[in-house]
């Protein structure tokens, strides 16, 4: 479920609403993120249901690595920490980015290699597990104050190679 926008009470409820017509168990992929956490149990809650965070407590590195690992092709579509600069969008993250990601991650502004921080965002395009693939099409660099994102404005499902 994507939860648009800034985070606030409101995105909450933008998730528990979407959520109210699924069932079983809510899953997420947060790892260290104290608000990720608290905020799926809330919703969790007032659904009446379990929330299950494969990922929490893991290194960020080792999730990372993990991911690609499984033929997950990743790519950055959002930066947001002083490190992280607008050629990296739109990039496969692979093994070499990590590392670059981890090198960045050293300087005076630690990064979470897994983006945990809002330093980044990602898209999977393609996984073993997807049925086809996402072919992007056109796209485009918008940057706005010190973030920058990677805006899709077309793509289409591809059979595999």
């Amino acid at each position: 479920v994507r939860v648009p926008g800034p985070s606030s009470e409101a995105d909450s409820e933008r998730l528990e609403t979407a959520l109210r017509t699924s069932s079983g168990p809510i899953v997420a992929g947060a790892i260290a993120s104290s608000y990720q956490w608290s905020r799926l149990l809330k919703v969790a809650s007032r659904l009446n249901r379990r929330a299950y965070l494969p990922l929490w407590g893991k290194e960020a590195a080792t999730v990372v690595r993990a991911e690609i690992s499984a033929g997950l092709d990743i790519r950055i579509v959002h930066v947001a920490a002083e490190p992280l600069t607008p050629d990296l969008l739109g990039l496969r993250l692979d093994p070499d980015r990590l590392a670059d990601l981890e090198c960045r991650g050293r300087g005076k502004t630690p990064v979470n290699v897994a983006g945990e921080g809002g330093e980044y965002e990602t898209l999977v395009v393609d996984a073993p597990f997807f049925a086809r693939r996402i072919v992007v099409e056109s796209a485009e660099t918008v940057a706005d104050g010190s973030a920058a994102r990677w805006v899709v404005r077309s793509a289409h499902l591809a059979p595999k190679p």
